[in-house]
């Protein structure tokens, strides 16, 4: 599904949200059985759920499902607590995300520790 998540992303710029909404429920069905089980698993669902559709309400942006943040946060944090590195950046980005969305903030210490997670991700040193 990500492959896929990413290849419409280069084709059509125009509308997303129906085939994100599909993604997204099949990751709740998959989870439902237990089928989110290795580091990868948790990684790609992450990926899936922080692609929920963002709408303007009262003249503030607004998620209209803030608590798949928490959840992709939740699923992200336990690949990365695991070992798998790569999902540093997602921890980050969804918490964030939450909070942005539930109390209008954004954590800056979190900004920072997504820097450095890039950074020694992609191989280069801390400019952090």
């Amino acid at each position: 599904m990500r492959e896929v998540d990413q290849r419409n992303r280069k084709v059509d710029a125009s509308n997303y949200e129906p085939t994100d909404q599909k993604h997204r429920t099949r990751v709740f069905e998959i989870s439902t059985e237990d089928k989110i089980s290795t580091n990868w698993d948790k990684y790609n669902a992450a990926f899936l759920l922080q692609h929920t559709n963002i709408i303007f309400c009262n003249g503030n942006l607004t998620s209209i499902s803030p608590e798949n943040y928490l959840l992709a946060y939740t699923l992200s944090k336990g690949a990365f607590n695991s070992g798998y590195m790569q999902a540093g950046y997602m921890v980050v980005l969804n918490h964030d995300r939450y909070l942005f969305y539930t109390e209008d903030y954004q954590n800056m210490r979190h900004k920072k520790f997504m820097m450095k997670s890039l950074l020694a991700f992609y191989g280069r040193p801390s400019l952090v």
